[in-house]
């Protein structure tokens, strides 16, 4: 919906989902990719800049894949949260 959008809601929900991922899940964070419409400049300008993924190769769908290349998930432009999360069932 368009009056949600460049309200930051991604972000926060990034914040709370890829920690959760690694640290509780145990999956690497080298492993995290996104693809993002080559167009979508909003997404593109989230995950490099405020995620710090890099830009990857770009697929035949004109998408550009972002990737993560940190072996331990941070967030190096935002300060560090911590959250207790429930163990995985």
């Amino acid at each position: 919906m368009a009056s949600n959008q460049r309200k930051g809601y991604a972000f926060e929900a990034l914040c709370i989902f890829l920690p959760y991922v690694s640290h509780v899940l145990g999956i690497p964070s080298n492993n995290f990719f996104a693809r993002i419409g080559a167009t979508n400049s909003a997404s593109l300008d989230l995950f490099v800049h405020k995620l710090d993924f890099e830009r990857g190769k770009t697929s035949v769908f004109d998408e550009v894949e972002m990737t993560c290349s940190h072996d331990e998930w941070t967030f190096p432009k935002v300060p560090t949260v911590s959250l207790e999360y429930p163990a995985p069932p």
